[in-house]
């Protein structure tokens, strides 16, 4: 990865040199020695910590799909899509929103996100520009390449998920009327497409990713990983996720700007539901 050879700003310099040990004990002094050199730094996150704050998320949000919505949607005669916008709408948004909000509230004595969510420097709308062009070609180029491997882990790794999961994008156009499965799609447009993805960059670039500014480069990696993983819903989309997030995240970190992912993410998983939309209405004009 060209970017890990790169250069650091001088202030990711001094990071790096703080932590030079694998000991936690060590590890917390050293974080503690990072603090004291750059009192700007937010406070930082242990492994184990890290690791909880992203991961807790999504199994909470897994089970709330497998266990409330995806038996309510069934129990009213929705479609399987609709117990994922649900999840999406009651549990996931106020879960990462919410939590945000109680530790401003808790530093600040106000509900808000100051000093919570950072990397808010604005870019020029020609940078940005440049920065989504390249990094959706490189999301083509890795999809091209890897595509194939949701197929390959579903048969031979995740073979067990439950039905639920799986037909989370099929449709039954005999099974609900066509004015409902298009309101799916919408609110699958709106939620997942849009307002999922800013409340995810919010928690995970703007809160998280500055928390691990003691891994230096690195924590682009870290939370490549986390954050797939996070996606405990479609577990088999891993190997491509990492991939394409990588530079992504690393993006956020290098520029400090949080407008990177959140243009990319919502347009990305909009991109995504307008197409299933297409493939949707198509095959209703094909009947």
């Amino acid at each position: 990865m060209l970017f890990l050879a790169g250069s650091l700003v001088s202030l990711e310099h001094q990071r790096n040199i703080c932590v030079g040990t694998n000991d936690s004990e060590m590890l917390n002094i050293n974080m503690k020695r990072c603090q004291t050199m750059t009192p700007d730094l937010p406070e930082q996150h242990s492994v184990f910590r890290s690791v909880l704050l992203h991961l807790g998320p999504g199994i909470v949000a897994l089970f709330a799909y497998l266990f409330v919505t995806a038996p309510l949607s069934t129990a009213l005669g929705l479609p399987k899509r609709m117990a994922f916008v649900l999840m999406d709408v009651l549990v996931l948004i106020p879960v990462l929103l919410g939590s945000l909000l109680y530790r401003g509230h808790a530093k600040t004595g106000r509900w808000t996100l100051d000093g919570i969510v950072l990397n808010r420097h604005q870019l020029s709308a020609k940078k940005l520009a440049a920065i989504l062009f390249a990094l959706f070609c490189w999301g083509a180029l890795v999809m091209v390449f890897l595509s194939w491997t949701d197929a390959m882990l579903l048969k031979r790794v995740f073979y067990w998920v439950p039905d639920s999961l799986l037909d989370l994008e099929r449709v039954d156009l005999s099974a609900h009327p066509p004015i409902l499965l298009i309101g799916t799609r919408l609110a699958s447009i709106a939620f997942v497409g849009l307002v999922g993805p800013i409340a995810e960059e919010l928690y995970f670039r703007g809160f998280l990713l500055p928390r691990v500014s003691w891994m230096g480069p690195w924590a682009a990696i870290w939370q490549a990983f986390l954050f797939a993983g996070y996606h405990f819903w479609s577990p088999w989309s891993f190997i491509w996720r990492v991939i394409i997030l990588i530079p992504a995240i690393y993006a956020v970190q290098r520029t400090r700007s949080l407008s990177v992912m959140i243009w990319g993410h919502c347009l990305g998983n909009t991109i995504g539901e307008l197409f299933s939309l297409g493939t949707l209405l198509k095959a209703m004009l094909g009947r």
